[in-house]
């Protein structure tokens, strides 16, 4: 009923950016695959493949993509669900040393794979590793506890797709990954903030003219006698932070006019009057 804050609105934005930012990085890794051919297998020159040989280098290929859009997808997802810095720097140094923890336990559970009891006890260890980190987040910040969380991701990842990920070519995940990064930072940087700030990247003027009526409809809101509730075609996703400072302004206006009063109140009123207004005959 009241507008003092929408966390609806927040949680959509929040997965729409999720959802854009795995999106866009599948498809850039799907097209890297495509052009670099990272991790393939390649037929030997001048050698005819018979047609089983050749289903099965088919099938090669589309594995080790499968795997390249994977680890671009983890970056996406991590890198802005479970994104908890504040500033743009800190935010950017987040991402960019995420690679560094997944490509270390990566490494490790490749080389571990054939070996599953070891194998094993080190997926116990790198869980429980990366859960640990939790207890440095007040000193460090909280990128150390989306570090931990990819400590685990990385090792997970490399013991189930150890056949596929040679350990002398552990430089391509590692291109997969800062590429996944570069990818989700100018993502970041050119479209997410600059929404969140009220500014559009692409069509500033449409944006503008967007929140100018917003802002007019809220206004409105403000004033004694309108319901603060707005629908969506009064401007109900407009700026929070405008929503909340009118709702701060005037809670017993708001309290008066829309909970305890049937009908519109049409002057301001203090606490007492309110009081006295809302309570049982």
């Amino acid at each position: 009923m009241l507008i003092a804050s929408d966390p609806g609105l927040s949680r959509l934005a929040r997965a729409l950016s999720v959802a854009a930012g795995i999106g866009v990085t599948i498809a850039v890794e799907y097209g890297f695959s495509q052009l670099a051919h990272p991790l393939w297998v390649s037929a030997p020159a001048g050698v005819h493949l018979s047609a089983k040989a050749a289903v099965a280098l088919s099938a090669q290929h589309h594995g080790v993509s499968l795997i390249t859009m994977l680890l671009g997808g983890i970056i996406g997802m991590v890198g802005n669900f479970a994104m908890s810095d504040v500033t743009r720097r800190e935010q950017a140094i987040t991402i960019v040393g995420m690679p560094v923890p997944l490509l270390g336990t990566l490494a490790i559970s490749i080389e571990l794979a054939p070996h599953r009891a070891i194998g094993l006890v080190g997926l116990a260890l790198a869980t429980g590793l990366g859960t640990y980190l939790r207890k440095f987040a007040p000193r460090f910040g909280p990128r150390v506890v989306m570090y931990g969380m990819l400590l685990f991701v990385g090792y997970f990842f490399g013991f189930l797709a150890g056949k596929e990920l040679p350990i002398g070519q552990v430089y391509w995940p590692a291109a997969i990954l800062w590429l996944a990064v570069l990818v989700n930072l100018a993502l970041r940087l050119v479209v997410f903030d600059r929404v969140a700030a009220g500014r559009s990247p692409l069509v500033p003027g449409v944006w503008s003219l967007w929140r100018r009526r917003c802002s007019r409809t809220l206004r409105t809101a403000r004033q004694p006698g309108h319901s603060v509730l707005l629908d969506w075609r009064g401007g109900w996703f407009g700026s929070t932070r405008a929503r909340s400072r009118s709702m701060r302004s005037s809670p017993t206006r708001a309290t008066d006019c829309n909970l305890g009063r049937p009908r519109p109140c049409t002057t301001p009123c203090s606490s007492s009057s309110c009081s006295s207004r809302t309570s049982p005959a």
